[in-house]
């Protein structure tokens, strides 16, 4: 069963770019799936890094994978 929580969760970040301030922040995402939020605050917020935490190997795997492919 999948949860479109990573969406929206971007929904929110790239409502309220202008109330917070990732540029040169550290990002941890907790339970990251896809890694889409994180990937977006490097990606777009300018976040420094991002750290991927998730139990499953597997997810972590992918989201490794998409990070690099962005």
């Amino acid at each position: 069963m999948r949860f479109p929580y990573a969406l929206v969760l971007l929904d929110f970040m790239s409502k309220t770019i202008c109330d917070v301030v990732f540029t040169g922040e550290t990002v941890l995402e907790l339970g990251c799936g896809s890694g889409l939020p994180g990937i977006f605050a490097m990606k777009y917020l300018e976040a420094k890094c991002a750290y991927f935490v998730d139990f499953n190997t597997t997810v972590r795997m992918l989201s490794l994978s998409s990070t690099v492919a962005q």
